[in-house]
């Protein structure tokens, strides 16, 4: 499915393409002890103010430990930049936002990273919404537009 990611931005939006950073080390792919988790990192390390790994999270490089407040296994992947983020759970392999002000309630975004991954192409390579925006590339850059029903799209948080 990274594949098929790599080959639409390549395609559709070059410009958030080449803000992607260089693949992670062996090193920070090992410690991490979840293969979804790595696989995604051993694509690209996160971004740098480029790539939406879902609708207005920013895709962040990996940084190793726990936020204050936080499960162990929880792993930030991205950011809104406001406080909220895309959470990888090494345990569980689910995947959901949260924020340190709603904590201990997330919102359940995707059963694992690939399927997180999956649901992005999707709307990619469809034109289709994903939790409330929609995908749209201006010079080269890909951004998610809030769509008229996202008024109605409400994250559900809860404590899972």
């Amino acid at each position: 499915m990274l594949e098929r990611l790599e080959t639409w931005l390549v395609a559709h939006a070059p410009v958030t393409h080449a803000g992607l950073c260089p693949p992670a080390g062996a090193d920070l792919l090992q410690a991490l002890g979840d293969p979804e988790t790595a696989m995604l990192y051993a694509w690209h390390n996160g971004s740098r103010g480029s790539f939406q790994l879902a609708p207005q999270l920013e895709f962040t490089p990996l940084e190793l430990g726990s936020r204050p407040g936080w499960d162990p296994a929880w792993l930030p992947i991205a950011t809104d930049g406001c406080g909220g983020f895309l959470v990888a759970d090494r345990e569980s392999l689910r995947v959901f936002r949260a924020a340190n002000e709603y904590l201990p309630y997330v919102c359940l975004l995707a059963g694992s990273v690939t399927e997180l991954v999956a649901d992005v192409v999707t709307a990619l390579e469809s034109g289709s919404t994903l939790h409330g925006s929609s995908p749209v590339v201006e010079h080269g850059e890909l951004d998610w537009v809030p769509t008229p029903e996202a008024a109605e799209f409400r994250y559900d948080f809860k404590i899972i």
